[in-house]
């Protein structure tokens, strides 16, 4: 390290400038009236409650307690809150995302919409709603890197796209094969369910054992309702004829969905 003695107020703040010009965010802490340049420079300022007026009024932090270990868990607490913003920010842009193009395309495309709101309600309680709770609860001490919104939108936007596709994709292959209308809403939701699992499985990395458990779940009670009751979110039976098709579906979502993903995620690093 290098130790700098004996500095007056500017060359402080001439320091923390230097620290800012190369990327750095700085913290500056302090006591004194020479230290007020500095503070009122710095991106994040800590005053000690027995220091000086002036340095307590243009400080962001005063500690009660004279005492710096006091913010540590101030960090890590903010670090859990950014990151947890984060995961929850982009499981509902997802959403945002695609079903604005989707209303969008489909006013120029002569098919119906291929899903129906029950559907969507479901896709969106397995994938994002419930999820999204225990994420937002979950401690995550990492530090803070990169531009927030890129990297919301690095991973919301492929994922939002691979469903308009996917979405698109069906309706057309559905009319193709000369499917009804109920074959290929039940379709069109496996691959938006498929969509949003992948993009939940990427949105909860590093993945752990109660992460696993979670994810798993609800893919379960997402299949099981599917199955159980059918007519509730009108979908036509999950063991019928549209069973392979059903697996080929959802195999393209995962794979397209994942690839996507992965090319977003190399154009933020």
């Amino acid at each position: 390290y290098t130790v700098f003695g004996r500095v007056n107020p500017y060359q402080k703040r001439a320091l923390l400038q230097a620290l800012q010009s190369n990327g750095h965010t700085v913290g500056m802490t302090g006591d004194g009236v020479n230290d007020v340049p500095a503070l009122r420079e710095a991106d994040c300022s800590i005053a000690m409650v027995s220091g000086s007026d002036a340095a307590r009024r243009v400080s962001d932090i005063v500690l009660l307690n004279n005492n710096m270990s006091a913010l540590i868990p101030g960090v890590y607490e903010g670090r859990s809150i950014i990151n947890n913003i984060e995961r929850v920010a982009t499981l509902f842009l997802v959403k945002t995302i695609y079903s604005s193009l989707l209303s969008f395309l489909f006013i120029f495309i002569q098919h119906p919409y291929p899903v129906f709101p029950i559907q969507v309600t479901l896709v969106s309680s397995c994938t994002i709603g419930i999820p999204a709770f225990f994420l937002a609860l979950k401690p995550n001490f990492h530090r803070i890197r990169g531009n927030f919104l890129q990297k919301v939108f690095s991973k919301a936007l492929p994922g939002g796209l691979s469903a308009v596709f996917m979405m698109v994709f069906v309706t057309y292959f559905g009319a193709f094969l000369d499917l009804n209308y109920e074959s290929i809403s039940t379709l069109a939701t496996l691959a938006l369910g498929t969509v949003g699992f992948v993009v939940l499985t990427k949105v909860s990395a590093p993945l752990n054992w109660s992460r696993l458990l979670l994810i798993g779940t609800l893919i379960v009670a997402f299949i099981g309702a599917l199955l159980v009751f059918p007519e509730l979110f009108a979908v036509k039976h999950l063991l019928s004829n549209i069973l392979f098709l059903g697996v080929a579906v959802v195999t393209l979502a995962a794979v397209v969905t994942n690839n996507l993903l992965d090319l977003g995620s190399k154009r933020s690093d």
